[in-house]
C-alpha cells in the first residue's frame, strides 16, 4: 500500500483514475504516475531486505515460495451471490472486510494495478479482465492459458463479455480497438479476496492482504516480498547494488546449465555431516555409562542426534551501556535535578556553588567530570548464560554465535568525547561518517545518529530518562545478537533434518526438482562391483552390490489404506467417494516393488511415507 503522502500525491496532481462514462458502463484507467509510483516503493523495499534470502525469498524473476494458503471460502455448490457476478462467500475474514466494499471499492487509500470498470447490466460492480489480472501478477506480456489460470483458481467466478459490451471497451481503451470476440471478466472484489497484496500498488503482506488473520497464523512477515519482478526492476537493482549482479549472474548460469540437462547436484560442494550430527555410539559404551551412571559416576558421553551446540553469554558479549559517570547521578541528587534536562545542570551547578556557604568551596561539585573508561568486567545478569548448561568454558570457545557476534563489536564503532554533556558519556552512541553517508546502516541495533541533532537531543534528557535508556538500549543490543545468533542455529537445524531426510546437506530450493526427478534415480542405479578369489572352490567370484528402494524411500510407500485428510488441495474438499470406494483414494505416487527380497519389499514396520533417500543393499553372486 502506497503511503498516505504518496497517496494524496498522487491525487492532488489530478492523476486518480480516468473516468469514461458511457451507456454500457464507465471505465477507470490506471494512471502511469501510479504505476511509476508503485515500481519506486516495490524497489526500495527489495533494497532494504536484499541481504535476507528469508524475506526477499530469491530468485526474483519467479513468485515467492511463501505465500498465502487460502481456505475454501464457497460453498460445494457455488451458489452466486446478490449481484450474480461471483460466488457467495461463506467464510469472511474481519479485517479484510476493512480494506474492500461488496462492489470491490478499495479502502484505506488502496489502489488497484489494473484498469477497472463497470457494467450497467451488473448493479455498479467493479469488474477486472481476466488478462489484466494475469499480466499484474506474471509482470510479463506474454500471454499466458486463460482456461489454466481459471482451473487453478476456481473459487473466482468468470465471466465473458458481449459483442457490445467489447466493443465499449476498445472504445474506451481497455483493449485494443481491432479486438472482436468475448473476453473473459471476474470482479475486482474477487481478485482482491484471492490474491490479496499481489494486485496492490505498493501493497504489503498482510496490511494489504484480504485473509489477514489467516496469513498471522501463518507466520508471514509483512516485510516479505509479494511481488514477481519484471526484467526492468532486476536491472535496477543491480545497478544500484552491483554486488547484486554477480549473484544474478550466477543463478542464470544455473538454468542455463539445467536448460543443457547437466546435473548441477553433482558438481556441488555439499557439506559433510559429521560435524551436523553424531550417530548413535557403539554398544560398548552405551553399556560402559550405564555401569559408572550407576554408581554415581557421572562422565561425558556421546549423545546421539544433532551437535547444535555453542554457550552464548550474555555478560561477556553484551553488557548494559553506561551512560554516566561515577557521580554523575549523586551530583543531579544534590542539585535536585533528577527530572531536569542535563543541558541545564550546568547552569544550576553555577547556582548551587554560589549559595553555598563559605569556607565550603572545597566541597563544592566540580564543573566538568572527566570521561571513565568504561570498565572491562561485565556486569552480571539474572540470565547468564543461554543454550548450555557450562558456562565456564564458553569464554575461550569459538563457537559460530559467537563468531556472529564479533562484527558487531569490532571495528566499526569509535568513541566520540565529543557527545559528553556535563559528566554524561555518550561517547559510545553511534554516528554517521562521511564513509557512510549515502547508506542506511545500524551498529548493534541502533542507527547511525546525526552528530548535531542528537547532541540537542541530548541536552534535553533527565536523568531519570536516562537511567531508562541504558535499559532501553541494553535490550536492543542483547535482541539484535539473540536474533543474528538465531539465524546461525536455524540454519544448522535445516542442515540437521536435511541429513535426517537424506537431502545432501546444503541442497538449494532451486535444485529441489533435479534431487527428484535424476539424483535419487542415479542414486539407486550406483552399483559396486568386487571380486574375490575362494581357495576353497578355486574360482574368482564376483560381487555385485545393487541399492534396491525400501518403502522409506520417496515414490516408494507402501501404504495403500485411506488417504489422510491434509493432502487434499482444501481442507474442507474431500472426496464424496472414500466411504464408498476405496479403490478411488489409493496413493498416486504408489509403485509396485519388484524386489524378491520379501524384508526389504514387505517389511511395514519401517515403512515411513514418502522419506526421500532410504534404500538397502541386495547383494548377488556370480560365480
Amino acid at each position: 500500500m502506497l503511503g498516505e503522502d504518496e497517496g494524496n500525491t498522487v491525487l492532488e496532481k489530478g492523476n486518480n483514475p480516468s473516468v469514461k462514462q458511457g451507456e454500457v458502463g464507465a471505465v477507470f484507467i490506471v494512471p502511469k504516475i501510479l504505476i511509476r509510483e508503485h515500481e519506486r516503493v516495490i524497489l526500495k523495499q527489495i533494497l532494504q531486505i536484499l541481504d535476507q534470502d528469508e524475506l526477499v525469498q530469491p530468485p526474483l524473476d519467479k513468485f515467492p515460495y511463501k505465500k498465502l494458503e487460502l481456505p475454501k471460502y464457497i460453498d460445494e455448490l457455488k451458489t452466486r451471490d446478490a449481484t450474480n457476478t461471483s460466488y457467495k462467500m461463506i467464510q469472511l475474514d474481519a479485517y479484510g472486510e476493512k480494506k474492500v466494499g461488496s462492489n470491490g471499492e478499495l479502502f484505506g487509500g488502496r489502489h488497484y494495478l489494473f484498469n477497472t470498470f463497470t457494467f450497467t447490466a451488473h448493479m455498479g460492480v467493479l469488474l477486472v479482465l481476466l488478462q489484466d489480472v494475469i499480466k499484474v501478477l506474471y509482470q510479463s506480456n506474454a500471454t499466458h492459458d486463460e482456461d489454466e489460470f481459471i482451473v487453478q483458481h476456481d473459487q473466482i467466478l468468470v465471466m465473458e463479455t458481449s459483442e457490445e459490451q467489447t466493443k465499449f471497451l476498445a472504445k474506451n481503451g481497455v483493449i485494443p480497438e481491432e479486438s472482436k470476440g468475448s473476453f473473459k471478466y471476474i470482479t475486482a472484489r474477487s481478485a482482491f479476496v484471492e490474491f490479496g497484496a499481489s494486485v496492490i500498488a505498493g501493497g504489503q503482506r498482510i496490511v494489504d492482504d484480504y485473509w489477514e488473520s489467516l496469513a498471522k497464523k501463518q507466520n508471514l512477515s509483512s516485510h516479505q516480498r509479494v511481488f514477481k519482478l519484471s526484467t526492468n526492476l532486476i536491472s535496477k537493482i543491480s545497478l544500484l547494488r552491483p554486488s547484486f549482479q554477480n549473484n544474478r549472474i550466477s543463478n542464470a548460469n544455473e538454468i542455463s546449465a539445467n536448460t543443457n540437462n547437466t546435473c548441477t547436484i553433482s558438481t556441488s560442494k555439499f557439506e559433510s555431516q559429521y560435524p551436523i550430527v553424531t550417530e548413535q555410539p557403539s554398544a560398548e559404551i552405551r553399556e560402559a555409562y550405564i555401569e559408572n551412571f550407576a554408581k554415581g559416576e557421572h562422565i561425558s558421553a556421546i549423545v546421539p542426534g544433532q551437535s547444535i551446540s555453542g554457550t552464548l553469554e550474555l555478560s561477556a558479549q553484551f553488557r548494559v551501556p553506561r551512560y554516566h559517570s561515577k557521580n554523575s547521578f549523586q551530583q543531579a541528587l544534590q542539585m535536585k535535578a533528577m527530572d531536569i534536562p542535563i543541558g541545564r545542570h550546568e547552569e544550576l551547578l553555577a547556582q548551587y556553588e554560589s549559595q553555598a556557604p563559605d569556607g565550603s568551596a572545597s566541597i563544592s561539585l566540580p564543573n566538568h567530570i572527566p570521561s571513565v573508561n568504561p570498565s572491562n568486567k561485565p556486569i552480571k545478569r539474572m540470565l547468564s548464560s543461554i543454550l548450555d548448561i557450562n558456562v565456564s568454558s564458553s569464554k575461550n570457545k569459538k563457537s559460530e554465535e559467537n563468531e556472529m557476534i564479533k562484527p558487531m563489536n569490532k571495528g566499526q564503532h569509535k568513541n566520540n568525547t565529543s557527545l559528553n554533556i556535563n559528566g554524561w558519556k555518550f561517547e559510545s552512541l553511534p554516528l554517521k561518517s562521511a564513509e557512510n553517508s549515502g547508506k542506511q546502516q545500524y551498529y548493534r541495533g541502533l542507527p547511525l545518529y546525526e552528530k548535531n541533532t542528537l547532541l540537542e537531543r541530548l541536552k534535553q534528557l533527565t536523568p531519570n530518562e536516562i537511567k531508562e535508556l541504558e535499559h532501553l538500549h541494553d535490550a536492543v543490543f542483547v535482541n539484535t545478537g539473540l536474533q543474528n545468533v538465531r539465524k546461525v542455529r536455524t540454519k544448522k537445524w535445516k542442515k540437521y533434518w536435511q541429513y535426517k531426510a537424506g537431502i545432501p546437506i546444503g541442497l538449494k530450493r532451486s535444485q529441489l526438482d533435479e534431487f527428484k526427478n535424476k539424483y535419487l534415480k542415479d542414486v539407486l542405479a550406483q552399483t559396486s562391483v568386487t571380486t574375490n578369489f575362494n581357495e576353497i572352490t578355486n574360482t574368482d567370484e564376483t560381487i555385485t552390490t545393487k541399492r534396491v528402494p525400501n518403502p522409506n524411500f520417496l515414490g516408494n510407500c507402501n501404504i495403500k489404506d485411506f488417504k489422510p485428510p491434509y493432502i487434499y488441495s482444501h481442507v474442507n474438499k474431500v472426496p464424496q467417494n472414500v466411504a464408498g470406494d476405496k479403490t478411488a483414494v489409493k496413493l498416486d505416487t504408489e509403485v509396485k516393488n519388484t524386489n524378491a527380497n520379501p524384508v526389504v519389499a514387505t517389511d511395514p514396520v519401517a515403512a515411513k511415507p514418502d522419506n526421500l533417500a532410504n534404500f538397502s543393499n541386495e547383494v548377488a553372486m556370480n560365480n
